[in-house]
């Protein structure tokens, strides 16, 4: 069963909130949906009604029709790219949304997974657009340990088996990363134990890979 990601989320969201297709979504969704308005009026302001927002970006958004094209089309190929590990595929994606932390997060995680040497910056990616919505937070530090924890989940099982291939460098970075989406979290986010515990947790298992 393929899983419903957070970009498809926001995706559905949007779909409801732009197209008033309100009677068809889940409350989940009406939610995500209004936080999404919110934080998109808090970034245009009166600009997202005068036509121009003064950035491509935004003012593409005042266009709900290509904006889910262009989301549906992405969601294609990062889809294609966790199915068959081809970090191609999610070039496409991000090439499509190149200003959209999700697919940053999305291959940024592939890149990790398989290797690829340029992980790290789209990492930075991530967290550097991430960081220009602030009102996102709490999505994306629950997508990017709920994507690296399945990474983990893999890296774990493979331990000790002839299959096992992970690098130190690698190991030192997913659980640097599931360090800081915790920590995140709990910054943001109530201060939940469990999270200060997981950040603690990572954090020592980091510095475990270096050794």
């Amino acid at each position: 069963m393929k899983r419903k990601t957070g970009r498809k989320r926001l995706a559905v969201a949007l779909a409801c909130f732009l197209l008033i297709a309100v009677a068809g979504c889940t409350t989940e969704d009406r939610e995500i949906a209004w936080d999404l308005f919110v934080g998109w009026l808090g970034e245009n302001g009166t600009s997202a009604f005068l036509g121009s927002t003064g950035d491509p970006e935004a003012d593409a958004a005042l266009n709900p029709g290509e904006v889910l094209k262009d989301i549906k089309q992405a969601d294609e190929h990062m889809e294609k790219a966790r199915e068959s590990k081809d970090v191609h595929e999610a070039i496409k994606a991000v090439r499509l949304r190149p200003k959209d932390w999700t697919y940053r997060l999305s291959i940024a995680t592939l890149m990790l997974e398989v290797s690829h040497v340029e992980w790290e910056e789209q990492f930075d990616w991530a967290d550097k657009l991430a960081a220009e919505n602030p009102w996102q937070t709490e999505y994306y530090a629950n997508e990017g340990i709920r994507q690296l924890e399945e990474v983990r989940a893999e890296f774990g099982d493979r331990v000790g088996t002839a299959e096992h291939d992970f690098t130190n460098y690698q190991c030192v970075s997913l659980f640097g990363q599931l360090a800081k989406y915790y920590k995140l979290r709990w910054d943001c986010c109530g201060h939940s134990k469990s999270d200060w515990d997981q950040y603690q947790r990572y954090k020592a298992d980091a510095e475990r890979c270096r050794q």
